[in-house]
């Protein structure tokens, strides 16, 4: 089993241990950012979370042939997203997936939380996607179905030249993140 720990420091952290020995703290090993160690000490934070945090679903996705992590940050106002090639990471920066206000009536505070994949609703090779969260006012449960597309990122280099495409133009092109 695999575990995400989120510190009061805003440090995320990957450990894991055997299902039979869940209850054993001395069996559990920590993610060093190269090997697995016994030694909280020795752990590496995959990333840091500097608002608010109640947990992340993560889960592999064949369509996209990666790791992705969703969750509810800043007290619930979206839900945001995070990739990677490897558990272990890198991970990607965070970005805002789904805006809770469209979910609740005008006027009410647009908070959702637990936000969870349901991959045993995946379509299509998992190109289409099934994720819940939860509003507090009016309490209810969404169910919200995604069409994964390839994202384009928006690729900018030192003269000020931007491109839009899927991958890097170039070692002298730095990402500033998804256009569309």
């Amino acid at each position: 089993a695999f575990l995400l720990i989120h510190t009061p420091e805003s440090a995320v952290y990957l450990a894991r241990v055997p299902l039979d020995d869940v209850a054993d703290i001395g069996a559990y090993e920590y993610w060093t950012g190269s090997d697995w160690s016994a030694s909280t000490s020795d752990a590496d934070e995959l990333w840091v979370q500097t608002d608010s945090f109640n947990g992340a679903s993560i889960r592999w996705s064949d369509a996209r042939q990666e790791w992705m992590a969703i969750y509810n940050p800043e007290q619930g106002r979206h839900v945001r997203i995070r990739t990677a090639p490897e558990l272990t990471g890198p991970w990607s920066r965070e970005y805002e997936w789904i805006d809770c206000a469209r979910f609740v009536a005008p006027g009410v505070l647009p908070m959702c939380y637990s936000a969870a994949f349901h991959p045993q609703f995946d379509r299509d090779g998992g190109r289409t996607m099934t994720i819940t969260f939860s509003t507090y006012i009016p309490y209810q449960v969404v169910v919200h179905e995604i069409r994964l597309a390839t994202p384009i990122y928006q690729w900018r280099n030192a003269t000020s030249e931007m491109r839009l495409q899927p991958l890097s133009p170039g070692a002298d092109f730095v990402e500033e993140g998804i256009a569309f």
